[in-house]
Parts: structure tokens; sequence; C-alpha cells
């Protein structure tokens, strides 16, 4: 068996966590590009949708690309009106779905001890 078939394991899921995280600024920059509002809402809701995306993949590993682009996030989402970081927000809270409702039946089935 070849030996990158051996080790492919260990990095299956930093490939969509990466994946996510990329998709986070490619949607981000697109919605700072786009001058349609309807194209810039959708841009910050994916934006948002994959950075809670990659908390579900990495769990507390999303928290670092998170906190370097956090400055450029906020300079920008606080530049725009609230409708615009409603959708980024609307974006996390339903990424983040996913996640507590595995911590919900986790604790359902194992209990908090």
């Amino acid at each position: 068996m070849p030996l990158w078939i051996q080790y492919s394991r260990y990095a299956s899921p930093d490939l969509p966590f990466v994946l996510c995280i990329l998709l986070v600024l490619l949607f981000f920059l697109k919605s700072l590009d786009s001058s349609e509002y309807i194209s810039q809402y959708f841009n910050l809701f994916f934006s948002g949708l994959f950075i809670s995306t990659s908390f579900f993949i990495r769990s507390y590993m999303a928290f670092v690309p998170f906190i370097g682009l956090t400055p450029f996030n906020f300079y920008h989402l606080f530049r725009k009106e609230f409708t615009f970081k409603l959708f980024f927000c609307s974006g996390v809270a339903v990424g983040f779905r996913p996640t507590f409702l595995n911590l919900y039946f986790s604790v359902q089935k194992f209990g908090i001890s």
C-alpha cells in the first residue's frame, strides 16, 4: 500500500477546514468587491456560514484564522449598515446549528459528569 494512502487519514479533517477558511475569505472579499446589495448580502451570509462550519470541523482551531481576520472583518463590517452585520451574524447562527445539535445529542446520550 502506498505511503500517502496510509497517512491520508491524518489530513482528512484539515482539507475541509482549509477549504472553509478559504471560502470565508473568498466570500468576504467578493462582498467588498460587489456593487449589488443582494450579492453583498449573500456573500456575507456565506462568509458567516463557512466560518461557523469550520468551527464544526476543527473546533477551536477555527479561532486562529478568525482572530487574524478580526480587524479586517470588523473594520469593513462596521463601516457598512446594520443589514450587512445582520446577514453575517445570521450566517454564523445558521452554521452553528450542526455544532449545537451535536452537543445537544451528546449531552442527551452521555450526560454531564
